[in-house]
């Protein structure tokens, strides 16, 4: 099973949203929300996840949204 990892720092980035529409319409992945990504500089600006290991960033969620979705084909 794929993981996609949120920070809850994130969630002011609209993260929250994009965990919802994750949870609902992607079969087969599991959503983890940690305390801490280590990714703080990119965490204050834009909404970020870690999707298989690897560190993904967009400046909105749908673009988010969109890239993790690739990562997981």
């Amino acid at each position: 099973m794929a993981e996609v990892h949120f920070c809850k720092k994130n969630l002011s980035q609209g993260v929250d949203k994009l965990i919802g529409q994750m949870e609902e319409g992607l079969a087969d992945v599991e959503v983890k929300l940690e305390r801490c990504l280590e990714f703080c500089e990119d965490c204050a600006s834009r909404p970020i996840a870690i999707t298989n290991g690897y560190f993904i960033k967009d400046d909105s969620i749908e673009g988010l949204y969109e890239q993790i979705r690739e990562e997981l084909k």
